[in-house]
């Protein structure tokens, strides 16, 4: 006996939905182009014929693959991240706590300064770390 009559029967359907969980941790820049991909290969399973079932087992392993990949990217890319660090006697360090939560719970933020207080590239990094 073959080990594919053996195997569990490879069902796209159910596999195709895993793929589109799998969507949701991929990078944001690689969704959009691996979701039509995905999309194309469930549309072709409706007008799936004998001979094409390999021809989209390996179709969905190539997608799947490319999914890993930019999950595995991603993660790479979040774990690199440096950390920044500014020193405590800035102005703008008084009040970042404040900020930062302002900034995410609104969609606008309004931060009036001195005009000498702090210089504008180094408020935007501080903020923005």
């Amino acid at each position: 006996m073959s080990e594919s009559s053996t195997a569990k029967p490879f069902d796209l359907k159910v596999n195709i939905q895993d793929l589109f969980q799998l969507l949701s941790q991929a990078k944001q820049c690689d969704v959009a182009r691996l979701k039509s991909r995905v999309l194309s290969l469930k549309k072709n399973l409706t007008k799936r014929q004998p001979e094409s079932s390999i021809k989209q087992e390996k179709i969905f392993a190539q997608i799947k693959q490319a999914i890993e990949k930019s999950i595995h990217d991603k993660q790479q890319k979040l774990n690199n991240l440096p950390k920044i660090n500014y020193p405590d006697d800035l102005p703008i360090a008084q009040s970042a706590e404040r900020i930062a939560k302002a900034i995410k719970e609104n969609q606008v933020v309004i931060i009036a300064v001195k005009q000498d207080q702090v210089k504008q590239h180094k408020f935007l990094r501080y903020v923005l770390s």
